[in-house]
């Protein structure tokens, strides 16, 4: 009896906690995201990682949340509405017609000059004919939100433990098309805190330093995992190794995903004061999806597993 209380003392004092992180933009974009999303909510339970970081998810939260069933949750929106948001004088009528038929929510702002909130006016609604959309934005009786996906930030932190402390720290003066912003909070074991922070960072590659100082808002003492999507140069990505100690990001969209044509790194999970015991890649296998082969998003996501040698 002394020795099996022994080694149970053993085992209580010095047991590991293995959690996984995995982080991925989802691709809401591309072609067949409804039936792409489908088999991705299976692919994602059958991995059941701890922590997920989820990009590109601007107005399905709550579909992610319920399939998957993590216990904890933390999100950010803008719920703002104006009845009457631009005014028609504003609209670059005939650069749209010309140039965005379908009304590409990038199309407009890269180029028909016109006022944000013009633009903003297009975007928050649905992904009707561009006609339709018009007279919805001119609707009286129809609110249109501030930002598109009715000021959704387009990211989702799910975990299987308490998040407490959760903040935002707002993108959107970086790029004020969208609702950007990172989202936050403590996640507690049982004699363990590690901040983790989930963000789609804006793509404004000029106004770098002032992302630069938002993110290292999200920095505390202690141990940190920072991870998403960082919309700009690879090398500007590592610049943040002097405040973490590993800035780990493989090629997620890459020229060998039936989507791109091209390798690029947009991924990275960041760690302070933690040390990653594994890293894979993964799901970069095709599914078929209308007897079509088709990757299940334009990203790879990437996962990094932790080994926490405290007391639990």
């Amino acid at each position: 009896m002394f020795l099996q209380g022994v080694i149970l003392v053993f085992f209580v004092l010095f047991a590991q906690v293995t959690l996984n992180f995995l982080s991925m933009d989802v691709g809401p974009n591309a072609n067949n995201y409804s039936k792409r999303r489908e088999i991705l909510l299976e692919k994602l339970k059958i991995l059941d990682a701890d922590v997920l970081c989820l990009q590109g998810v601007w107005d399905d939260k709550n579909i992610y949340s319920n399939y998957l069933e993590h216990s904890f949750t933390a999100s950010s929106s803008v719920k703002d509405t104006v009845s009457r948001p631009c005014s028609i004088r504003n609209w670059n009528w005939k650069c749209i017609l010309d140039n965005c038929p379908g009304a590409d929510r990038n199309c407009a702002k890269k180029q028909c000059p016109m006022e944000d909130k013009c633009i903003k006016a297009i975007l928050s609604l649905d992904n009707s004919n561009f006609l339709v959309r018009l007279l919805k934005v001119y609707n009286p009786l129809i609110n249109k939100y501030i930002y598109p996906y009715q000021g959704s930030s387009g990211v989702l932190l799910l975990s299987k433990y308490p998040l407490s402390n959760i903040t935002t720290i707002d993108f959107s003066k970086i790029d004020s098309l969208y609702n950007y912003s990172g989202v936050s909070a403590d996640l507690e074991l049982a004699d363990a805190t590690i901040r983790i922070t989930c963000n789609e960072l804006p793509e404004d590659y000029s106004k770098y330093s002032d992302l630069a100082k938002q993110i290292l808002k999200f920095k505390t003492s202690g141990r940190n995992v920072f991870m998403g999507k960082f919309n700009f140069n690879p090398n500007k990505v590592f610049k943040f190794k002097n405040y973490y100690a590993e800035v780990i990001g493989s090629c997620d969209y890459c020229a060998d995903n039936n989507f791109n044509s091209k390798d690029d790194t947009k991924n990275y999970i960041l760690l302070k004061d933690l040390e990653a015991s594994k890293i894979d890649q993964i799901l970069k296998e095709e599914v078929t999806i209308d007897g079509q082969p088709t990757n299940l998003s334009p990203h790879y996501p990437q996962m990094v597993q932790i080994i926490f040698k405290d007391k639990v």
